[in-house]
């Protein structure tokens, strides 16, 4: 069965008589340099989720909470300098060429001035070669994708949110294969959030760790080996044709308080429940270890209506 997924366009922050999910109950790590998939049926909630913990959703006002970035409130403008937050793919002007776009990225990552050779194997390495003198405006949506990954290897940022932005590469087996080669390559140096809506099996062959979002709670967070044990809790075989499992873990949510075992010491990013002393004393507490780091309280509310 396909998920129930809607084009319709809404903004993630919220307005006046505006609704805006806020993610929950969330237990899980997510390791550097390593790809993190973000599931759910729904886009909103995605990017919800990817906003809140890159702090592009204002805190203390709108999600009622405290968010910080490197110990300090993430108003800050130097936390921009650590992550990527990717909603499109139409970055780059329709007129130039590929091999413009490629040049224009490195000079875009600051004091850094890329080199004929540097370019070429990024070219190369992103399968853009033989396309190198095509001008963007005539790219198709999956040669664009390729560039717009490209242009994240590029960019000195270590933690990128890739909303769902590219379905058209994960349309047949071929294109799939490719996208998750090229992905695992950014990786490489990325630490990557991926939002998807159906689980594919070549995702799942390059992915190192899982979230699965349901109506603005978390139902399942932690590696793809602790995700196999959840299925056998329930009786779900990883098997057939289709990931039926997906459909039937939308439905479900985890005990509170349950847990992965997951070693947290090497992890840059980790999401804790802590209770506090309240009538509604859940909140969820989310940190980014090392030198990128963001703490986030949040009240257990699914929606808040403004």
């Amino acid at each position: 069965m396909e998920c129930p997924f809607t084009e319709k366009k809404k903004t993630i922050l919220p307005f006046k008589n505006e609704i805006v999910d806020i993610i929950l109950d969330s237990n899980g790590y997510a390791y550097k340099n390593q790809i993190t998939a973000v599931i759910s049926y729904d886009d909103e909630e995605i990017q919800s989720f990817m906003a809140l913990l890159s702090g592009e959703i204002e805190n203390n006002e709108w999600t009622k909470g405290i968010i910080k970035a490197d110990g300090t409130y993430r108003e800050d403008n130097d936390w921009i300098k650590n992550y990527i937050f990717c909603k499109n793919t139409n970055v780059f002007l329709p007129y130039i060429t590929v091999n413009d776009a490629i040049k224009f990225c490195f000079l875009f990552k600051g004091n850094h001035i890329s080199s004929l050779e540097e370019i070429e194997e990024t070219l190369k390495l992103f399968k853009l070669f033989r396309i190198r003198n095509n001008k963007i405006e005539q790219l198709s949506e999956s040669e664009t994708n390729r560039l717009f990954l490209a242009r994240i290897y590029i960019l000195e940022q270590k933690v990128v949110f890739i909303s769902n932005v590219f379905k058209s590469s994960l349309t047949n087996k071929r294109s799939r294969n490719l996208f998750c080669k090229i992905l695992r390559q950014v990786s490489k140096t990325k630490t990557v959030f991926l939002g998807l809506n159906k689980f594919h099996r070549e995702i799942y062959s390059i992915i190192d760790s899982i979230v699965i979002l349901n109506k603005g709670r978390t139902v399942f967070s932690g590696t793809k080996k602790s995700y196999i044990e959840f299925l056998k809790k329930y009786n779900i075989e990883l098997s057939g044709k289709k990931f039926r499992n997906l459909e039937f873990l939308s439905q479900l949510s985890i005990q509170k308080g349950e847990k992965s075992n997951i070693d947290s010491t090497e992890s840059i990013f980790e999401i804790q429940n802590n209770n506090l002393i309240d009538n509604m004393a859940e909140y969820t507490k989310i940190q980014f270890k090392n030198t990128d780091s963001i703490n986030w309280k949040q009240k257990s509310e699914s929606v808040y209506d403004f």
